[in-house]
C-alpha cells in the first residue's frame, strides 16, 4: 500500500481538476481534498492505542461506501448550505477515492490482500494484478508495537517506495497544475480564487 506522500499527491492532482473560481477553490479546498486523500488512512489510530497500529488497518475505510458518505458529509461541511453541494460531493468523494486507486495499485504483502472495496455489500477483498507501485511496509506481521511499526517505516525500503510514488503519481499532480493554469489564461475574466462565498476548510 502507498505512502501519505502518494496519496497526497493524487488528492492535489484531484483537487486541482476540481477546482471552480465560484466556490471550489483556495487553499482551503486543496487542503481538503488532501486530507480527503489520505483519510483512510486514519484507520491506524484506533490500532496505535491499543499497540497494534495495523490491527484495523484496510478495513471498512478503504471502500467506496465509506467514501461516498466521507465525501457526503465532507460537501455539506463546505457548501453549509449555499448551493454546489452535488459538485462539491463529487470532488471530494474523487478525492477520497483516489486513496483506494493509489492503495489498488499497490503491493500488498499483508494478508487480507488488497482492499475491500465493495464493502458492505461483500468483504471480497480486491488489488489490482499488476503492481505499478511497490508499496511501503507497515508491518511484518501486525504485532510489532508501535515503536516497531515506526521504525519499519522510515526504513530505507519504505523511502525507495516513497520515491518511486513521487515519481509515478507527482506527474499527475504537476499535469494537473498545468490544466488549471492553461484554464485560467483561457478566461482572464475569472479572478484567481474567486469565490460566491467565503471557503471553509471541511
Amino acid at each position: 500500500m502507498a505512502s501519505p506522500v502518494g496519496h497526497a499527491l493524487a488528492g492535489i492532482a484531484v483537487g486541482r481538476l476540481g477546482e471552480r473560481p465560484e466556490a471550489l477553490a483556495g487553499r482551503g479546498f486543496l487542503l481538503a481534498c488532501i486530507v480527503l486523500a489520505i483519510a483512510a488512512d486514519f484507520d491506524f489510530l484506533p490500532g496505535l492505542l491499543l499497540g497494534q497500529p495495523t490491527l484495523y488497518h484496510q478495513g471498512a475505510s478503504h471502500s467506496l461506501a465509506v467514501a461516498a458518505l466521507v465525501g457526503l458529509a465532507a460537501a455539506f461541511a463546505w457548501t453549509r448550505g449555499r448551493g454546489g453541494l452535488r459538485r462539491a460531493w463529487a470532488v471530494f468523494f474523487l478525492a477520497y477515492a483516489s486513496h483506494l486507486a493509489v492503495d489498488w495499485i499497490g503491493t500488498d504483502l499483508r494478508p487480507p490482500i488488497g482492499i475491500p472495496l465493495l464493502w458492505p455489500l461483500s468483504a471480497e477483498t480486491w488489488i489490482s494484478p499488476l503492481a505499478g507501485l511497490p508499496g511501503v511496509r507497515h508491518a511484518v506481521t501486525g504485532n510489532e508495537g508501535p515503536a516497531g511499526w515506526l521504525a519499519l517505516i522510515m526504513s530505507w525500503v519504505n523511502l525507495r517506495a516513497i520515491g518511486i510514488e513521487i515519481a509515478v503519481v507527482g506527474p499527475l499532480a504537476l499535469g494537473a497544475e498545468v490544466l488549471r493554469r492553461r484554464r485560467q489564461r483561457r478566461d482572464p475574466e475569472s479572478p484567481r480564487g474567486a469565490k460566491r462565498f467565503p471557503a471553509s476548510p471541511l
